[in-house]
């Protein structure tokens, strides 16, 4: 069993850990915050997981205020974090990440900007206190729900699916910053890649955290996770900065390390990672008192622009509206085409439902496809394709990239519908939709299709066979009597 003294330097330990990790998230926000902010219009701050308003200070924030009251140590109180920490470390606290945001963006803001704050509840303990908690905070920041030009939502539940609907359906708009804190990021790995991919499509910028290392496995990222992270990045054009804080003393192999990863949408982060790397290293160096005993910041800069598909993927765009017969264009779907696209895709339907009642559509089924629809106009990694004669559409096709985290192939793309008036059949313009779907595919860097067609359509599976397509997994089903 361990001494009482071997248990209380433990405890100091993590103490220390914990701090330096928040202290460098706060670091890193603050810079971001005057980085990316505009003179006015908006600013949006997204935050996923239900941080803290305040955090009580542990042994190496503790240490900060003495440091800075030491003549040496000029260079920590010159530091932006410094002006939002003095206040509360005298008292033995200090901000979280929405506490850093309400009050700092509130003050830097300077009246010209609409601040909208969107705050995820997936790690609140208490949510009842919490939010007396936030009101009172709100109050003490000059902040109203009721009125003035700022707006805080509060999310509850099914938080990373709402953040990405909000930001899909330009509910939420850049310039703003999404803060993503999973708590335990191998079971929410697939809707993190979903969320980060909706919103670096969008222009955030994201600031997400990797525990590389805990003394909980299933809170740590695994290399198989680490490799899905990554890879899911690669696919996007995004710049990455990781920095990684922990190790305390001797333990270090042993100990918790974390990384914040900062994830730039565009190739903005070199002029941002000057500026805050400047800050990070002054205040481990100069601030923890731990600091010469171990605990350490790696810089790792890792750049992913992949300004190559970008082009690609904006030729693909200007490419239409293509000629594929006379008076026959295909174009991209807009706003305008829903009603016509719901018509067609009816039609689909009721000609399988001839075959076979397992596809009779409920009535009211057009009214919940047509918001699936319009998100395709505006999801990224999904694609609506019309095909019209006359201006009037007469043929659709609905695609999507689709990820699955048990598979190793874990992102492939998807053909989901697809349909011709019976009167335009057979003009090879099935085919063209279909190219033209590959095309996409191809600059998502998909490199596995699937569909799935009607057994009793033997034209649907001669059309895809011819196209390239051979089935591999065979859907049964059964009748059973009530």
């Amino acid at each position: 069993m361990r001494s009482r003294e071997e248990a209380k330097q433990a405890h100091e330990q993590a103490e220390s850990e914990g701090d330096a990790i928040e202290l460098a998230k706060q670091s890193l926000l603050l810079d971001l915050f005057a980085h990316l902010q505009p003179k006015e219009g908006e600013f949006w701050f997204l935050e996923s997981d239900g941080s803290d308003v305040c955090l009580q200070a542990g042994a190496e924030a503790r240490q900060l205020e003495q440091a800075a009251q030491e003549e040496a140590m000029v260079a920590l109180r010159d530091l932006p974090l410094w002006r939002w920490l003095r206040p509360f470390l005298r008292s033995g606290f200090f901000l979280g990440a929405r506490g850093m945001a309400l009050r700092a963006l509130h003050a830097l803001s300077n009246g010209r900007l609409a601040l909208r704050f969107v705050l995820g509840g997936r790690r609140v303990r208490e949510p009842v206190q919490w939010q007396a908690h936030l009101e009172a905070w709100l109050q003490s920041v000059g902040i109203s729900r009721q009125q003035g030009p700022h707006r805080i939502l509060q999310i509850d539940g099914a938080v990373y699916e709402t953040l990405r609907e909000m930001i899909y359906l330009g509910q939420a708009r850049a310039p703003g910053i999404l803060l993503i804190e999973p708590e335990h990021i191998e079971e929410d790995l697939s809707d993190v890649l979903h969320l980060l991919e909706t919103a670096l499509t969008r222009g955030f910028w994201v600031l997400l955290h990797v525990p590389l290392r805990t003394a909980e496995p299933r809170n740590s990222v695994s290399g198989a996770t680490y490799e899905s992270l990554i890879q899911g990045l690669e696919e996007l054009q995004v710049s990455l900065w990781s920095v990684e804080v922990g190790g305390v003393g001797a333990t270090w192999p042993h100990t918790r390390r974390s990384a914040w990863w900062v994830i730039a949408p565009n190739e903005g982060m070199q002029a941002f990672r000057v500026q805050a790397w400047s800050h990070l290293r002054r205040l481990f160096e100069t601030g923890f008192q731990r600091a010469k005993e171990g605990l350490k910041i790696k810089d790792l800069c890792e750049s992913m622009l992949l300004e190559g598909s970008l082009d690609a993927e904006g030729a693909f765009t200007r490419s239409f509206p293509r000629e594929v017969g006379y008076q026959l264009f295909l174009d991209r779907a807009n706003p305008s085409d829903i009603k016509a696209i719901l018509d067609l895709w009816e039609s689909l339907m009721d000609e399988h439902a001839q075959e076979t009642s397992l596809f009779q559509r409920r009535p009211t089924a057009r009214y919940s496809l047509r918001r699936t629809f319009l998100n395709y106009l505006t999801q990224p990694g999904h694609l609506l394709l019309v095909l019209r004669h006359l201006q009037h559409p007469i043929g659709f096709l609905s695609a999507c990239v689709t990820r699955t985290p048990l598979l190793q192939e874990n992102r492939f793309g998807q053909i989901i519908d697809t349909y011709i008036q019976p009167a335009f059949r057979g003009h090879q313009l099935g085919s063209a939709m279909v190219r033209c779907t590959i095309e996409w595919f191809q600059i998502q860097g998909i490199q596995q299709v699937e569909l799935n067609f009607a057994t009793h359509n033997h034209a649907a599976e001669r059309f895809w066979r011819r196209h390239g397509f051979s089935p591999y997994l065979c859907i049964a089903t059964q009748r059973i009597a009530s």
